[in-house]
């Protein structure tokens, strides 16, 4: 009777995949809201903001982030 189960290697393995996939999706979801938050801001005018300058930088930090996830 063939095993239709999986080694724990292999769990490892899929979790670890569906995890990185997750947190790459939840990395550019949260990139597209910066970019759009950042639009708006730009359309009102408010670029002098100093959560418009922390929103900047965020969104730096997140691209930085998803060129490594997409590294790995």
């Amino acid at each position: 009777m063939e095993k239709d189960f999986l080694r724990p290697s292999e769990i490892q393995l899929f979790e670890f995949v569906f995890q990185m996939l997750n947190l790459q999706f939840l990395v550019g979801l949260t990139s597209i809201l910066v970019y759009l938050a950042l639009h708006l801001l730009k359309e009102a005018g408010k670029e002098g903001c100093w959560w418009f300058r922390m929103l900047e930088r965020f969104q730096t930090a997140l691209i930085i982030i998803q060129f490594a996830l997409w590294q790995t």
